[in-house]
């Protein structure tokens, strides 16, 4: 990822009730890794419960890079209450949002670019 930017991945087929992960690259050596539930065309609220989900790290792609790697894993069903489940049996829904000019999370509500 381009330092300056993020990206999320939201499991769901709208940003409504969806949650999502996210990743900003914050500047070569220091990214955000964070968990979200999307309500809509509003500011996601931060799940902190369902982090402990996921193993993250965040590296420079080289020396003096303007690109991180983001390198993200969890399992299929992480046993929490609020965390969605990987099924394997079926097609799992994704949507995705990122900003190429920003690493703060924008919505489309009244901060939207």
């Amino acid at each position: 990822m381009r330092v300056g930017t993020y990206i999320a991945l939201g499991f769901g087929e709208t940003m409504k009730n969806t949650n999502l992960i996210f990743w900003a690259a914050n500047s070569s050596e220091n990214g955000h890794f964070s968990t979200y539930f999307s309500r809509g065309h509003s500011m996601p609220l931060e799940c902190p419960d369902v982090l402990s989900c996921y193993k993250n790290s965040v590296e420079p792609v080289y020396e003096d890079s303007d690109f991180v790697d983001f390198i993200t894993s969890r399992p299929l069903d992480c046993e929490i209450e609020d965390s969605f489940v990987i099924k394997t049996d079926q097609i799992t829904p994704m949507i995705s949002a990122w900003n190429p000019k920003n690493s703060n999370m924008s919505f489309h509500g009244i901060d939207r670019e």
